[in-house]
């Protein structure tokens, strides 16, 4: 069959009960040999070594770390488990309909389901492009249809009210009334640079996310489509309550003095007490960096009740938060409008 990876010969051997049958076996092992798709070590890797190799090699370079993160949790809760031992040039579509179907029994979501055979799909795609595998199993099984997701709707006057009520008391309460007024995203949010917000012209600029990765800490990524680089008009009341913010983070920053770091975040987290290097450090650190953004979110609203998650709307094009946040303080109406591409 050619050579191994050491240089020996790599002999198979098959067996049957006929001189046809052990024919018809030789000549399955001829055909891949001589179309040069036979791998030169060995018997060729299992599922779990190739998706290995996929995610440390090829998947690495390509894709986000945070996408990356995601793809290493699939391969190493549900694929690896499950048909990891297989021979990858051996695995068959009824060895993925049975993990699928394990992975249902085991109460798993179908929105799980399809994210491994997202996965084990484009890591044997890959697989056959170099010759492992002669075919992609994964397109000869039905994907699990997953249901959409709940669309989450705008906060009603009073849910914004008691949202304005608990953010106010808190260190960067400012964190919260963007999202509400602007309908950001948490990660956007977090994100936001002072770099980023116009307060002459009563502007500012959505052009990151912040997330925490495994092994790489704080991790700022640009948007992955150009709609979500977007430059939004800041309501008049929302600019007073952004320059109240500033001035109080700049008294911060003069008391911490020369131990101050805050990367120019709007919301800078303060440092853990058993990290502090003076009484009012501020940490919220660039990628890889241990800081951690401040997250005012209060255990319990206050007046009891359910406050829904921030930054989303049923419309990326209208906020309804805005509505919502212009009815908490009184009848003007605060809604933003896009003022042009971001950057």
């Amino acid at each position: 069959m050619g050579l191994r990876a050491g240089g020996g010969r790599d002999r198979r051997h098959v067996s049957g009960r006929t001189r046809a049958e052990v024919a018809g076996k030789v000549r399955l092992l001829e055909r891949p040999r001589d179309d040069g798709l036979t791998s030169t070590a060995g018997r060729g890797p299992t599922v779990g070594q190739w998706l290995t190799h996929w995610l440390e090699h090829i998947a690495a370079r390509k894709v986000r770390p945070r996408t990356l993160e995601s793809y290493q949790s699939t391969v190493r809760l549900h694929l690896s488990p499950g048909i990891g031992a297989q021979p990858l040039a051996k695995l068959q579509p009824e060895q993925v309909e049975a993990l699928y179907g394990q992975m249902l029994a085991g109460g798993l979501s179908p929105a799980t389901l399809l994210r491994a055979h997202r996965v084990l799909s484009r890591a044997l795609k890959v697989a056959m492009q170099r010759g492992k595998v002669a075919r992609n199993v994964c397109t000869l099984v039905d994907p699990p249809a997953a249901r959409p997701t709940e669309t989450v709707g705008a906060l009603s006057a009073e849910e914004a009210r008691r949202v304005l009520a608990a953010a106010k008391g808190e260190r960067n309460g400012a964190r919260w009334t963007v999202a509400l007024a602007l309908g950001l995203r948490q990660s956007e949010a977090l994100a936001l640079r002072w770099s980023d917000v116009d307060l002459e012209r009563g502007s500012l600029a959505v052009q990151r996310g912040g997330h925490r990765v495994a092994g790489h800490g704080l991790v700022y990524e640009e948007p992955k489509s150009q709609r979500s680089r977007r430059t939004l008009a800041v309501p008049a009341q929302l600019v007073d309550d952004l320059r109240t913010h500033r001035g109080a983070q700049l008294e911060e920053r003069m008391a911490a003095a020369n131990v101050w770091e805050d990367h120019g975040l709007m919301c800078p987290a303060e440092r853990p007490p058993d990290r502090q290097e003076g009484p009012l450090a501020g940490l919220a650190g660039p990628p890889g960096s241990g800081g951690r953004p401040h997250r005012p979110t209060p255990s319990r609203p206050p007046h009891g009740g359910h406050v829904a998650p921030l930054g989303r709307s049923a419309s990326p094009g209208r906020h309804g938060a805005a509505r919502a946040l212009a009815d908490a303080h009184d009848d003007r109406r605060l809604q933003p409008r896009h003022v042009g591409a971001g950057p």
